[in-house]
């Protein structure tokens, strides 16, 4: 396994493999970002990341993530509540958010359903 693996360097399929995931990665964080800015940039504050596979979303206050969360997760879309990232007692109603999983399919139908979500509260 170990000699494998050293003639993968060797031949430099490493350093293939590693370039290719990274243009995908990056390809996917721009997808999302940009759709993302299309939909909600009214109600999601964020900024392409320079490196990571997740973006820093802060939400209007008018729209509580532990509420919006659980709106979500009866549509099978799992979003963090970001409870976890308030360190005192201000709420950040920010969270992190994963893109390196999804293609750009599952990408857009994600956005359009936190949108959808987002959009019809209240009514």
């Amino acid at each position: 396994m170990e000699l494998a693996l050293a003639e993968m360097f060797e031949d430099g399929e490493i350093k293939r493999h590693m370039k290719k995931a990274l243009n995908e990665y990056h390809r996917r964080r721009d997808f999302l970002c940009s759709y993302l800015h299309q939909k909600l940039s009214d109600i999601i504050d964020f900024k392409v990341p320079d490196g990571g596979l997740a973006i820093w979303a802060k939400y209007d206050k008018a729209f509580p993530l532990p509420e919006l969360t659980e709106k979500l997760r009866a549509q099978g879309i799992i979003l963090s509540n970001g409870l976890i990232h308030n360190t005192g007692p201000q709420s950040l109603n920010s969270t992190r958010m994963g893109f390196a999983w999804m293609n750009e399919k599952e990408a857009e139908q994600a956005i359009n359903m936190l949108s959808k979500t987002i959009r019809s509260r209240g009514r």
